[in-house]
């Protein structure tokens, strides 16, 4: 477990971010049994930057028969999410850049539930997941919901720093985001009762359907936003991925 004080925070909504050395990448997978792949840069071609790498990785399935990953189609486009925060393998919580399908929906890519649940967890101070604070993660979840990512997303770990830990939702990424939490006595001190337990579930989202309204009221109401496993209906893989968690017909 850690606390706040033991977090590497850089300044999470800085206009500029700072271009980084990155080591290597992890891609964790929203359908393969393997819950992720990690590649070093040095798999890619000399003078590649690191667009040319997460395409790649969004791409194919492994290097090609040179041993380097190959280039992405020139139509594929990529969408970033900065400044999430993440736990590590080392036990803290540090900002990460992620990658993603820019596309993906329109692709009908499946949620990837691993993804969702490493950035649901990264909500919390602590490993007992009873206090939160107002990072990004929390903002996506109360604005969007816990369904934020579909596909295969690329993390990048930068020099000097350590990988996201993909043991943090257990051995169920699903149950991890939809489980009941206990609202702890932090949370009541900070946000009283009932704003407390609307920050705590996974499926309470502010209802952002009319703007103007809530800009001239300054007030906003919660709804419920049911969490999506099978957006397109029931695949194969993904049914071969759920038994692997547990699940049944």
């Amino acid at each position: 477990m850690s606390d706040d004080s033991d977090e590497d925070v850089r300044s999470e909504d800085s206009d500029e971010e700072e271009e980084v050395a990155v080591d290597r990448y992890h891609r964790i997978s929203a359908t393969n049994i393997s819950a992720f792949l990690e590649a070093r840069t040095s798999e890619f071609p000399s003078g590649t930057d690191t667009l040319y790498h997460v395409q790649a990785l969004l791409t194919h399935q492994s290097p090609g028969a040179d041993g380097y990953w190959q280039a992405a189609p020139p139509s594929f486009m990529v969408e970033c999410q900065s400044n999430l925060m993440l736990w590590g393998t080392d036990g803290r919580r540090r900002l990460y850049k992620c990658y993603m399908d820019e596309n993906g929906l329109n692709h009908q890519l499946e949620w990837n539930h691993r993804m969702n649940a490493i950035v649901d967890v990264g909500r919390f101070t602590s490993l007992d997941q009873t206090m939160i604070d107002e990072h990004k993660n929390q903002r996506l979840k109360d604005s969007h919901g816990s369904n934020y990512f579909c596909g295969d997303v690329v993390i990048e770990v930068p020099v000097g720093s350590v990988p996201p830990d993909h043991d943090v939702y257990g051995d169920d990424p699903i149950d991890s985001i939809m489980r009941r939490r206990p609202v702890s006595p932090e949370m009541v001190a900070r946000y009283g009762e009932i704003e407390a337990r609307r920050k705590l579930a996974h499926n309470s989202v502010m209802d952002l359907s009319n703007l103007q309204a809530v800009m001239a009221t300054g007030s906003v109401q919660w709804i419920q936003k049911r969490y999506k496993v099978t957006p397109y209906g029931m695949t194969d893989t993904m049914r071969q991925l759920l038994q692997s968690w547990g699940y049944s017909e």
